[in-house]
């Protein structure tokens, strides 16, 4: 039992049934790999992006001493690279009511984007302001990005009301 496909960046666990009388050998696109020999499970980190296959096979002492090998099984493993660090462009769509548009600009085929505010896929919209973040996933090797979105001015009015700015600089200050 294993992954599928897998992360160049973390190691590959491939796991046989424990059982105390079974002594496991393994081997990874046809070279054993001695250090693992008599354990249930492995732990293999891929030098390169590629196709991994892995072989185990269980030996089985007899009541006279003889080994008993079973038929090799077989996973296969694609290890494959992290996604590129998404680029995020913003599009203003409506300054009242505040509305905002973020696209992921270098888009990668077979990649998910994911953002902050639960939207999934290439862009999201936002209705305000601060900070937002995209991640890139695929098979668990994820790449995140973060845009800070401009602040909704429309918010600030109650601070700032309609003719303050006249007022100030009638006043003289700037």
């Amino acid at each position: 039992d294993g992954p599928d496909t897998q992360c160049m960046a973390a190691p590959i666990v491939i796991t046989a049934p424990a059982d105390p009388l079974l002594t496991y050998y393994w081997s990874v696109n046809g070279t054993p790999l001695p250090q693992f020999n008599g354990a249930s499970s492995l732990s293999y980190q891929p030098l390169a992006t590629g196709t991994y296959i892995f072989e185990v096979v269980a030996s089985l002492q007899d009541a006279n001493g003889n080994a008993c090998l079973s038929l090799p099984a077989v996973h296969q493993v694609e290890v494959i690279t992290s996604p590129n660090i998404p680029e995020i462009e913003i599009s203003n769509v409506a300054c009242s009511p505040y509305h905002v548009e973020v696209a992921v600009t270098n888009p990668q085929p077979g990649i998910t984007y994911y953002w902050s505010n639960g939207a999934v896929g290439l862009s999201a919209t936002s209705t305000h302001d601060g900070p937002l973040q995209v991640r890139a996933d695929a098979f668990g090797c994820t790449a995140t990005a973060q845009i800070d979105l401009p602040r909704n001015l429309n918010e600030l009015g109650w601070t700032f009301p309609n003719g303050c700015y006249s007022f100030c600089r009638n006043a003289g200050y700037q």
